[in-house]
């Protein structure tokens, strides 16, 4: 299949093969991928549209002589950051889709802008991490109206101004502009991605070690007009709410140590599936998880003989230790905040800042190298792996059902 396509059309046809599996997969689903949390999105967006303010209702409950009756309160939004509902506000108002379709095609405009993205970022010589979306905790992702989605392109766009930071060395306002826009645009769809505020100090502490004072210049204009404006509006929500992030936070963790361990544990481990992750509901289920172990250790294994009996080899590139450094920050920030906050925790969804460049990196990485030892059958055998796995990924119950 990927032998006659030629090579700029290929992610076109990738692209379109995951919008068509997105938007099936969204109308076969009885929620259309919706969690409480979307909910929230959604209603503070429908709020905005309406003119009642950056406000969703809460429901509570008041006693009273005679009973106890529930009431409706409307409070600032200040729960999750404003900017993912403010981009399906901006889709809703341009293209009149009431929110919940609107965040649907949000998603999709944003899945096309980190196509580009991985492209640009990888100078067009690696095509394999945009498969990493047809992985199962990507499509899940994708699907969901969820911030995450407006936190890959900004997180992108983090890694690319770093880059071009360290490739250039005379300070533009560009660059700093570029830094300052993703360090914004990541705090405003999570705020748990403070974290990359003091990623990007490290990295200007290591451009003052070298004497870089340029570079040093860029990366300190960039994280203080981000620090500031971000600083801005924590204070708006601690105005509005008395927290600066909506609700108090530490030290409202319920899990044990011990629980939280095992936790990170089955979180990591999941990560590492393409196909399934682990969870049986039945006989079924199990055979299906064991067959998707299966084929994906036999690909791991093909790549690992591969990679290993040829002579070939190439440097880590330094994007790529870019990504890992941060990602592994990440980890360790998100263990801390995790052992004292009441957050979901380890699961895809607060994984994927770690996980999500890790795969990103070892994909490109592995492409990079099968290429220079002319293995492109290796690379296509690994592509369509990633297409198996969105297949298998479809509603197979509803598909069966129409087969039978």
């Amino acid at each position: 299949m990927f032998m006659v396509l030629k090579k700029k059309y290929e992610l076109v046809f990738l692209f379109l093969l995951l919008v068509s599996a997105l938007l099936f997969r969204i109308h076969i689903e009885n929620t259309n991928y919706c969690t409480p949390d979307s909910v929230c999105y959604l209603e503070v967006s429908e709020n905005i549209l309406s003119g009642k303010g950056i406000v969703i209702d809460r429901n509570i409950e008041q006693a009273s002589d005679k009973d106890l009756q529930k009431m409706s309160r409307e409070e600032y939004f200040a729960i999750w950051p404003l900017g993912y509902p403010a981009c399906i506000v901006a889709v809703s108002y341009v293209t009149t889709l009431p929110p919940l379709w609107a965040s649907k095609l949000l998603n999709l405009i944003l899945l096309a802008l980190d196509f580009y993205l991985l492209y640009l970022l990888f100078s067009g010589s690696a095509y394999l991490p945009m498969y990493y979306f047809c992985s199962y905790a990507m499509l899940e992702m994708s699907s969901y109206t969820w911030s995450e989605n407006l936190f890959i392109p900004f997180f992108l766009i983090f890694i690319l101004s770093i880059k071009e930071i360290d490739d250039n060395p005379v300070f533009t306002i560009k660059n700093a502009a570029l830094l300052c826009l993703a360090l914004l645009g990541m705090f405003l769809s999570r705020y748990a991605s403070v974290i990359f505020y003091a990623s990007t100090f490290l990295i200007l502490l290591y451009y003052i070690r070298r004497k870089e004072f340029k570079k040093v210049k860029v990366l300190f204009y960039g994280l203080l007009v981000s620090t500031i404006l971000a600083g801005l509006y924590l204070f708006n929500n601690y105005i509005q709410t008395g927290y600066s992030t909506g609700i108090p936070r530490v030290n409202t963790q319920e899990y044990t140590s011990l629980e939280l361990m095992r936790k990170f544990f089955i979180g990591i481990f999941n990560q590492l599936h393409i196909i399934k992750q682990f969870g049986i509901s039945g006989t079924l289920d199990l055979l299906f998880y064991i067959f998707s172990v299966v084929i994906q250790l036999g690909i791991m294994v093909y790549l690992f003989y591969i990679l290993a009996t040829n002579s070939l080899a190439k440097k880590i590139a330094q994007r790529s230790k870019l990504m890992v450094i941060v990602a592994l920050m990440y980890l360790v920030f998100l263990i801390g905040v995790t052992s004292v906050s009441t957050i979901d925790p380890f699961d895809y969804r607060t994984l994927l800042p770690f996980s999500f460049p890790v795969f990103i990196v070892m994909l490109a990485e592995v492409e990079e190298r099968l290429a220079v030892n002319h293995k492109n059958k290796t690379i296509i055998i690994v592509k369509a792996f990633f297409i198996f796995s969105l297949i298998l990924n479809l509603p197979k119950k509803y598909l069966l059902e129409l087969l039978f």
